[in-house]
């Protein structure tokens, strides 16, 4: 997966820089109107569980399984502003985008 620069921007916009110890986890578990959905927390990071696409953000090896070749962005608009998963591999997804297929 790749990290656009509008999520870096938005993490130091939100004094959410990594401390060393904390990362953005980005993964996919069952769920959601279209089968898959996404999930976004703030871990403690562990090389044992955990692998860093770079200093702000990480993954678990099943999930990065699911977002190859996939583009992490952070978008704003009138009513939102959301992080979103580009997924060139998603066959469908659910109308707000938190949810996809393959």
């Amino acid at each position: 997966m790749k990290i656009d620069e509008s999520v870096h921007k938005y993490l130091q916009d939100n004094n959410m820089l990594p401390d060393g110890n904390h990362m953005l986890y980005v993964g996919v578990k069952g769920g959601g109107c279209s089968g898959m959905q996404y999930v976004f927390q703030v871990v403690k990071f562990d090389p044992d569980k955990y692998f860093a696409y770079d200093i702000f953000v990480c993954s678990d090896n099943k999930s990065s399984l699911f977002l190859k070749n996939c583009k992490l962005v952070y978008k704003q608009s009138v009513g939102a502003s959301i992080l979103v998963v580009e997924n060139p591999n998603a066959v469908s997804t659910c109308g707000c985008g938190e949810s996809f297929s393959l």
